[in-house]
């Protein structure tokens, strides 16, 4: 049996070559917020701000009531909202910065969605979808945001 000579690739890509699909990342401003929670994301463990301490009434009677307003308004319609805007991992709290990086490793940055008086959940937009992963019921995570 003899071995197939390897094709040999250039270190320089070519000059002509671009990307197949070229994407506007705004392009997901005028669609629908919608949300979501997958075990990827959700944050269960923790003492302050994860799932597990948070009452099945209290999810449905708060959380899940703002969660489906917004799922009438658009991505540019939530930016106006007052709460609801993306937050740097850099402006948050060196515990929440610290437990992030624990269980996702290098993330970019969260967005923040406001459910009641100081309660605000926090999650990762993906496209158009935003998925929960904390339930942040003493504004806590980013204090000294808007």
């Amino acid at each position: 049996m003899t071995k197939r000579p390897r094709k040999k690739y250039s270190q320089n890509p070519h000059s002509q070559k671009s990307p197949k699909i070229v994407q506007n990342p705004n392009v997901y401003e005028d669609m629908q917020f919608k949300w979501g929670a997958i075990n990827k994301y959700i944050d269960y463990d923790d003492e302050e701000w994860g799932w597990g301490k948070v009452l099945i009434n209290s999810f449905f009677d708060k959380c899940l009531a703002f969660l489906q307003h917004y799922e009438d308004m658009s991505w540019a319609r939530m930016k106006k909202e007052q709460h609801c805007h993306p937050v740097a991992l850099k402006d948050i709290t060196k515990r929440a910065q610290t437990r992030i990086f624990k269980l996702y490793g290098d993330i970019d940055d969260l967005y923040q969605v406001k459910v009641e008086g100081k309660c605000r959940l926090f999650g990762r937009k993906d496209r158009q979808i935003f998925y929960l992963i904390w339930h942040d019921e003493n504004h806590s995570v980013y204090p000294g945001g808007r």
